[in-house]
């Protein structure tokens, strides 16, 4: 009765995750790109499909105009064309030129809109006014439509249109299957205008951010909710742990996964499953050049809100980097917050700015369906984060397979054959290996540090403090991956054979140290190394006074060996140890 007991808690604890309704989301642009769209273009973030619909004029005439945009209040150029609301700080979208904008859950699901902010975006600089209207149109789930009707904000002391956050009444609870968004102005006469009758000549255009909306769940989810709740209180009526578990589950605490604030993940992307990879900002590849490309899923679970994390690719391959709210590789486009293919570095690749928590999907790959290789990824956030690989549906189906095997053998042969099976399990690995080395280069032995893939010596890092590490490798031969994360401006450097800090040109391979705050924290470098060769590896700074803590993750085709060298002084003093220990042991023969 006991075990039931467990196997049933475990059931119900599962359906109670499992059931557990959604969170508010909140729609911010700031993953989204600064961009011009024509009707038609399609945004997705946190879930949410937001599609740019025409003006009523070029919509009725089968013409295509620029009917939005995401526009950054920190780019001076962003409102040359138009007068831009002032009070916020972050991006927001921009519905242009009469357009509107309709929103909608990518996954069909009910949805409720709890707030929004909004402005007036002015065609030009006008006297302080009302000017027109944002309104709002949302068709009901099971049929029916709500509207209402916003006053745009009037303007500041300075002139400027402002932003304001909206009293949503109406739309109080009202379950939604979709949401129209758009503007009209007023005429002399009062009435405020929008469509192919009275038209608004381009006038109507609204600034919109913050759109608070929350996924409805379906009736059998609460169903499982309550079924769930109500089993947990059955199985621990009796026990005060059952009561813990119970009210740590309904306050979100407990942890899937140990969460940190840095991780290294690495993998290999050949032979994986494949999918049509999007272009770098979520549109489709129209060309065919790139193809079905190999990838690697991780799902990064954000534990908070977070105001940063950032995401950083090195590969021993031309790669690319892409999340998504949710991934599906049937469906690319779909749920696409932000991606990256570095054409000025293509083995590297790098994501980074604010998440909501969360669970989101990363995806690791290749430029072109020719590209697949080792990687290595570092994550650093601002809030406790974890990043997990997500297995493909073989790796179930083997595991399956490998649990029915196993249980066959026990139950033929006993306890040995377990043993066995298990081993024999345990034998296939990958041929791949990771090394990760942390250490300081402050007060480390300085030198005059080479340039960017190994020139001449450069004049900005004449005096840069550096750690140095004898590598070797097993393989026979193949590329090898060089990450380092830092808090400073850092550089990574290898030398074949020796490395002479006085010749510091001498024996280089290549090397990359990267300078200013948009490059701050990482640098990353591929080569092609042998077995039987000795390499060195210095970490350092970008400029004398870059120095500080780092982790350096190496990935390649086979074993590493990383030993650190010892500096000068170091040397000394164990020959000075050694030559002490010498003499006193001398003395103490000749008194005996």
């Amino acid at each position: 009765m006991k075990k039931f007991r467990y196997v049933l808690a475990l059931l119900i604890s599962s359906s109670l995750l499992a059931a557990a309704p959604a969170m508010a989301d909140v729609i911010d642009f700031n993953l989204q790109q600064a961009d011009v769209f024509d009707g038609g273009a399609v945004l997705h973030e946190a879930g949410y499909v937001l599609d740019v619909l025409e003006g009523p004029v070029t919509a009725a005439l089968g013409l295509h105009g620029t009917s939005g945009a995401i526009l950054d209040p920190s780019d001076p150029f962003s409102c040359e064309l138009v007068a831009c609301p002032v009070g916020d700080g972050s991006r927001y979208y921009a519905g242009l030129g009469d357009g509107g904008l309709h929103l909608g859950r990518s996954d069909g699901l009910a949805f409720t809109l709890n707030g929004l902010d909004y402005g007036f975006v002015a065609s030009l600089p006008v006297a302080n006014g009302i000017y027109g209207q944002l309104v709002l149109s949302g068709t009901r789930v099971g049929g029916g439509a709500i509207s209402l009707a916003l006053d745009f904000p009037s303007q500041d002391g300075d002139g400027n249109f402002v932003f304001s956050s909206a009293t949503l009444g109406a739309f109080s609870g009202v379950q939604l299957s979709g949401l129209n968004i758009s503007a009209c102005v007023f005429t002399d006469s009062g009435s405020c205008v929008n469509s192919l009758e009275d038209m608004a000549y381009g006038q109507a255009q609204f600034a919109l951010d913050n759109i608070s909306v929350s996924a409805v769940p379906e009736p059998s989810t609460w169903l499982l909710l309550l079924a769930g709740l109500a089993g947990l209180a059955l199985v621990g009526r009796r026990r005060r742990s059952a009561a813990l578990a119970l009210s740590a589950l309904l306050l979100g605490t407990v942890p899937l996964a140990q969460a940190s604030t840095i991780a290294i993940v690495t993998g290999d992307t050949t032979g994986a499953p494949t999918f049509l990879r999007p272009m770098q900002y979520g549109g489709p590849d129209e060309s065919d050049y790139m193809g079905y490309t190999a990838y690697r899923l991780f799902d990064v679970n954000i534990l908070q809100n977070t105001a940063g994390i950032l995401f950083d690719l090195s590969c021993g391959f031309d790669c690319s980097m892409f999340l998504y709210k949710s991934f599906d590789p049937a469906a690319p486009l779909q749920d696409f917050i932000a991606g990256d293919d570095n054409y000025v570095a293509p083995q590297t690749a790098g994501l980074g700015g604010p998440l909501r928590a969360g669970h989101y999907s990363l995806v690791v790959t290749g430029d072109s369906w020719r590209d697949s290789g080792y990687f290595s990824l570092s994550v650093v956030g601002l809030k406790p984060f974890t990043i997990t690989a997500v297995p493909e549906p073989s790796t179930w189906l083997m595991l399956l397979g490998g649990l029915l095997a196993v249980g066959l053998a026990a139950r033929r042969h006993g306890r040995r054959a377990l043993v066995l099976a298990l081993l024999a399990g345990a034998v296939q690995q990958a041929s791949a290996d990771v090394v990760t080395v942390s250490g300081d280069t402050t007060f480390g032995p300085t030198f005059h540090r080479p340039s960017n893939y190994g020139g001449e010596p450069n004049s900005l890092g004449q005096d840069v403090a550096y750690r140095a590490y004898n590598i070797s490798v097993t393989a026979e031969a193949g590329e090898f991956s060089f990450l380092t994360v830092c808090g400073y401006n850092c550089g990574t450097f290898l030398y074949e054979g020796s490395f002479n800090p006085a010749d510091s040109y001498r024996n280089i391979l290549d090397g990359r140290a990267l300078g200013g705050t948009d490059d701050m924290g990482e640098s990353a470098i591929s080569v092609y190394l042998r077995r039987g060769q000795q390499y060195v590896l210095v970490v350092t700074g970008y400029g004398d006074y870059d120095w500080g803590e780092y982790f350096t993750t190496i990935a390649g085709t086979g074993g590493i060996s990383i030993s650190a060298v010892p500096e000068p002084s170091t040397s000394l003093m164990l020959l000075g140890g050694l030559m002490a220990i010498g003499v006193a042991a001398r003395r103490r023969n000749k008194g005996r």
